[in-house]
């Protein structure tokens, strides 16, 4: 083998180190690692980002233990449901509304006349709220969603969704009222199922 090509090996095999730091422990010392820094979020992230790569039962309940801990270190918060309000007009779409299509959009998620059916839209609507996100970007975007059934993830769903319609509602030169029909309902629905009476609920914004 030449020295390029051990150079390339080596600088493979550092880059997989650099990601999955854990990868050479048994699934018990995560578990102890867990457990011993169970208030630090970073390492239970790390040992989360290793438990990924496993499939056993035993690796699998211990993620979902963990997901729930970080559940319980970052989603006590509530937060206000957000608003849908557009002014009409040709209004530049405020930066802070900018459409985040992504997730919702890559997991099946569509409006509109050649969107999904409601029932359909819900149910897609229903895992990405509930289950293991099955696409993995980068960790910084990940850890915006969170983990399932918590408030951070409830929150990104809905704010995405909000956003999609303010935006759609400022820029009249497209027909998007079904899309914009359709989100609000979704909003709605999103709403009643897991947003009122929740830990997370208090004033309810007007619209």
């Amino acid at each position: 083998m030449d020295k390029q090509s051990q150079q390339k090996i080596t600088l493979t095999i550092g880059a997989k180190a650099l990601d999955r730091p854990h990868m050479n422990s048994w699934r018990t010392d995560l578990e102890k690692l867990a457990r011993t820094n169970w208030h630090d979020l970073v390492v239970l992230k790390s040992v989360m980002g290793e438990l990924d790569h496993r499939d056993s039962n035993k690796a699998i309940r211990l993620r979902e233990t963990i997901e729930e801990r970080i559940e319980e270190l970052t989603i006590d918060q509530p937060f206000r449901w957000p608003t849908t309000d557009g002014e009409p007009g040709n209004n530049p779409i405020s930066p802070f509304d900018a459409p985040e299509i992504g997730m919702l959009k890559l997991l099946g998620y569509t409006v509109g006349r050649n969107g999904l059916s409601r029932s359909g839209r819900r149910k897609i609507l229903d895992d990405i709220y509930r289950m293991r996100l099955p696409i993995r970007v980068s960790n910084e975007y990940m850890d915006e969603w969170s983990v399932p059934n918590g408030g951070r993830r409830l929150q990104k769903i809905a704010e995405s969704i909000a956003a999609f319609t303010r935006n759609a509602k400022r820029d009249r030169r497209q027909d998007k009222l079904l899309a914009i029909e359709h989100w609000e309902a979704d909003l709605a629905y999103m709403k009643k199922s897991f947003y009122d009476g929740s830990r997370w609920s208090f004033e309810w914004p007007t619209t």
